[in-house]
């Protein structure tokens, strides 16, 4: 996720290291105000990859329990899951509309309990193989 976020930048954001208000979706007036909910497919541009609302509009979830020190760590192999309770909270990355610009920072990772659904979780599908047109 955070790769895929940052599109190949070096910056806090894959445009910039300053908000801007026509690339997110959350609740700052330094985001877009267009919305007070998540924002419809494709309403932010796209990154570097081709990738729309990477930052920002819904919170995905990721395969990770979530450890605020998992990174640390020597024993944990990035970018393996780190592994736990099947029962353990999940990490969720990205920012949300329902959250302030703290959360739009590509390495912010917060923990989520799976059985605790909110408006502002997703998860973005991924195809991978041979032949896959990007």
């Amino acid at each position: 996720m955070e790769y895929a976020a940052k599109a190949g930048s070096l910056t806090r954001y894959w445009w910039g290291d300053r908000i801007d208000h026509e690339r997110a979706n959350c609740r700052d007036k330094r985001c877009d105000a267009r919305f007070q909910q998540t924002a419809p497919p494709l309403a932010m541009g796209p990154n570097r990859f081709g990738l729309y609302h990477m930052l920002g509009n819904v919170w995905e979830w990721t395969a990770d329990c979530y450890d605020a020190a998992a990174y640390r760590n020597p024993a944990h192999r990035y970018p393996a899951p780190v592994q736990g309770d099947p029962d353990c909270k999940r990490v969720i990355r990205g920012g949300s509309w329902a959250e302030g610009v703290w959360s739009l920072r590509s390495a912010n990772r917060e923990g989520w309990l799976p059985n605790r659904p909110l408006n502002d979780i997703g998860f973005r599908v991924v195809r991978e193989g041979d032949g896959v047109a990007l």
